[in-house]
């Protein structure tokens, strides 16, 4: 796929790439399929018309972003990013790692010094968007991630959850097609609750604390110089 920065022209399903990992892979994967098969089944859509390619935008997930060691905000985003590009994202957009703190673009009241007053987005907040900017960057020139198509295609692990992903959505259509639209909005919402309950995960500075500083880098740094001396 293509690694894009701009929005899309083109009609296609925006997803939010998040936790855990395996799974938003496989969630797109499966919707691709769904997609096409409900196309050609139940509309009668040809094999080779282009409307059975669907085009996915990835956003990096904002929910999962914390405010607590926020620097740790960066590898998420990057993470998630990296899921859009291996599950076929021709669209992706990455958030800034203070996000948790962006309120109608001013930084949230009490971030500031003093913490009473709100005060404008300063140069941290500049550079959060400029990182996120050359993270897109990195996977797309230094890591070579573009023009992939698929890449965890034959994963058994993949296409196991991929396909059990598939089932699960085709059957929960099932189900939606009988009710009236509120009540399909409450029943969507409910299972959107029970999956996100079911997949709580322990968030690093929050539920869990790590020690520091390492002495890894110390460790690192006597080794290149004793390799130079020899």
């Amino acid at each position: 796929p293509k690694i894009r920065d701009s929005k899309p022209r083109e009609p296609c399903l925006l997803f939010s790439l998040g936790n855990p990992f395996f799974e938003e892979i496989a969630k797109c994967r499966a919707v691709r399929r769904l997609w096409a098969k409900s196309l050609k089944e139940r509309l009668g859509v040809h094999e080779d018309d282009e409307i059975l390619k669907l085009r996915i935008y990835g956003r990096t997930s904002d929910v999962a972003l914390v405010k607590q060691k926020p620097w740790n905000n960066i590898a998420r985003a990057a993470l998630h990013a990296l899921e859009g590009v291996l599950s076929g994202a021709q669209y992706l957009e990455i958030s800034p790692f203070d996000r948790p703190f962006r309120v109608g673009g001013r930084l949230e009241a009490g971030s500031g010094r003093g913490g009473k007053n709100p005060v404008d987005l300063t140069q941290w907040s500049d550079w959060a968007q400029q990182l996120a900017k050359d993270t897109h960057a990195l996977l797309k020139h230094e890591f070579g991630l573009e023009g992939i198509a698929d890449p965890l295609g034959g994963s058994f692990y993949i296409e196991a959850m991929t396909e059990n992903l598939e089932r699960e959505a085709a059957q929960l259509l099932n189900e939606l097609e009988g009710l009236e639209a509120q009540d399909a909005q409450k029943y969507i919402q409910l299972r959107l609750g029970k999956h996100a309950k079911a997949n709580e995960a322990t968030v690093v500075g929050v539920d869990i604390q790590t020690q520091g500083p390492s002495p890894r880098p110390r460790l690192i740094k006597t080794i290149r110089k004793k390799s130079r001396t020899r």
